[in-house]
């Protein structure tokens, strides 16, 4: 996992699919009562963990188009 997400047991996190990220947010361990502050990303096209992205740029084919963004929450649980 190149050491940038250290899975720690007994915590919860929250994560949103967001284009080809998975943003993983909000840790908190059960067992200390200890918050994670830390965000992390992945990429579930290249299944790699990163540091940053690039956010695509919308193209749209007239000025009424919109752009809809599909925002799938998970609560991940490690035990």
């Amino acid at each position: 996992m190149n050491g940038l997400f250290q899975i720690q047991f007994s915590t919860i996190y929250l994560a949103n699919l967001y284009f080809n990220y998975m943003i993983i947010t909000f840790g908190y361990n059960v067992d200390d009562k200890i918050y994670n502050s830390q965000v992390y990303l992945y990429n579930i096209t290249s299944n790699k963990w990163v540091t940053s992205f690039n956010h695509p740029v919308p193209t749209t084919t007239s000025s009424t188009s919109t752009n809809t963004l599909t925002n799938i929450q998970l609560y991940l649980q490690v035990f």
